[in-house]
């Protein structure tokens, strides 16, 4: 995650969202919208490299927490991780699957990468 706050506006469309948000926990919205908050659009999708402890820090969770979150996540269809790679010791990556959820993301940066999703 970089060191610069991100503007990046987070949209759910009612009622699709709905029914993600009620079977997501709180904890768990705040783990993706940070995942979000982060990512680039690359080949058509969300993505963001980032570590756990990264994420732990960012939405003031212990890491244990993000990485149950994390796992609900997946579980849900929202998040895709392709492990880091031992010999490069490199976070890994999360594609984001948001498109079917209701949840759109706005980069309204100029020269952003991620366009509305």
């Amino acid at each position: 995650m970089t060191d610069e706050p991100a503007v990046v506006r987070v949209t759910h469309s009612y009622p699709a969202a709905g029914d993600l948000l009620r079977d997501l926990s709180g904890d768990a919205v705040v783990v993706l919208h940070a995942l979000l908050a982060e990512s680039r659009r690359v080949d058509g999708l969300l993505v963001v490299s980032v570590s756990l402890r990264e994420i732990a820090a960012r939405v003031a969770l212990s890491k244990d927490t993000v990485h149950r979150r994390l796992r609900d996540l997946r579980r849900a269809g929202l998040v895709e991780v392709t492990p880091p790679s031992p010999a490069l010791l490199t976070a890994p990556t999360y594609r984001l699957h948001v498109t079917e959820s209701g949840i759109t993301v706005t980069h309204p940066r100029p020269g952003s990468p991620a366009q509305p999703h």
